[in-house]
């Protein structure tokens, strides 16, 4: 009897964990994919590669649609209710698309190509890896420009486009309309803005720029400047907390954090990171690229730490997929253990904003769709 409830009990772990496990939902008809970013309604995603291919999918990885091609790499992608934007590396064009009707909603062009299009490569696109953003009520596109290209957009409430044209100026649009109605001072004397962060509320901007050693937060109803933040090496990633109340910068040496409006320091997280992303209730924070490592946002302890690639929140669950040098890894931080391994080299891992999907990017190759449990 004592053998039989063993194996039973054995059998019943099996189980749990197989069903703990992701399970492969489809393999993504698109490859050498750059970005990909899921609707706010988790029941859509799109998808752009190397050569400058657009594809809409569904939740089961059925194509709904292809929008227009844009000019070279797909360097920039944002997601609303039911649209999309989608800008190229060769020319500062942003295209926006209905998602449902599968058909464009108009498209605008930043400035004029400052830059001959052999100077832009692969390592002039600056990741930036949006958090937030998942308001019913988002209609709002914020933007920012190398060379050239747009290297960042992202939807938030206000009925405003923010992008940054070929004379390195933060301009912002009506987003009906698609025309410009004001702009923001330029970064310095002679770059752009290389970084960019919009507020969930689409009120304030931060922003950093080429050849800067500052980080500057503006008001855009009245285009004046909230604060400055000096002093930093190598900005790599700014992002705004779920509500908004904080502002995390990432450069060389650490996570600097700031109270949003007045740009008080509230605390330093040590370390170098590529991307960072607030968990979707605001608590925790992350930080990923050559090193990684995860913190309590109230307390700053750290609760995790690593050499992962990229770091996903499972929505508010307390599990985060992480990418290692060959597998993604779900991982559930107060357990300190691993639930599943997926091998491959992956590059990049999005969670849709319920934390049921995740999309695993290969370095080559076509991305998998995968259910998360």
């Amino acid at each position: 009897m004592l053998l039989r409830a063993l194996l039973l009990s054995g059998l019943f772990m099996v189980g749990c964990a197989r069903e703990s496990a992701p399970t492969r939902v489809a393999e993504l008809e698109i490859e050498q994919v750059e970005k990909v970013a899921f609707g706010p309604d988790s029941h859509w995603l799109v998808a752009g590669n190397a050569k400058g291919q657009v594809a809409v999918f569904d939740s089961t990885g059925h194509k709904k649609a292809s929008p227009l091609d844009v000019k070279g790499m797909v360097s920039a992608v944002a997601v609303a209710l039911g649209k999309l934007a989608v800008s190229g590396a060769l020319e500062p064009t942003v295209l926006v698309w209905d998602v449902n009707k599968g058909s464009s909603l108009g498209q605008f062009t930043a400035g004029q190509l400052a830059v001959a299009s052999r100077e832009i490569t692969h390592h002039a696109i600056v990741w930036v890896h949006a958090s937030g953003g998942t308001s019913n009520e988002t209609k709002a596109l914020v933007g920012g420009r190398e060379g050239g290209n747009v290297n960042f957009l992202a939807f938030g409430a206000g009925g405003r486009l923010l992008v940054n044209d070929a004379h390195g100026q933060l301009s912002w649009w009506d987003e009906a309309g698609l025309k410009r109605v004001g702009q923001l001072p330029q970064a310095s004397k002679n770059y752009g803005f290389g970084h960019a962060a919009l507020s969930p509320d689409g009120t304030r901007v931060a922003a950093s720029g080429y050849g800067s050693s500052e980080v500057s937060s503006f008001e855009l109803a009245k285009g004046n400047r909230l604060f400055r933040w000096p002093g930093l090496e190598n900005v790599s990633d700014l992002a705004y907390s779920p509500d908004g109340s904080t502002l995390a910068m990432s450069a060389r040496g650490g996570v600097y954090l700031a109270d949003s409006t007045s740009g008080a320091s509230l605390a330093k997280l040590e370390g170098g990171f590529q991307r960072i992303v607030f968990r979707p209730d605001g608590q925790w924070l992350a930080g990923s690229g050559n090193e990684s490592g995860l913190w309590d946002v109230k307390t700053q302890s750290q609760l995790y730490k690593g050499y992962n690639r990229d770091i996903a929140f499972v929505g508010n669950s307390g599990r985060i997929f992480s990418l290692q040098e060959d597998q993604a890894v779900l991982y559930d931080v107060a357990a300190k253990k691993s639930l599943a391994e997926i091998k491959g080299d992956f590059q990049r891992v999005i969670v849709s904003p319920d934390g049921k999907l995740a999309v695993l990017t290969p370095r080559r190759g076509k991305p998998q769709l995968w259910s998360i449990p």
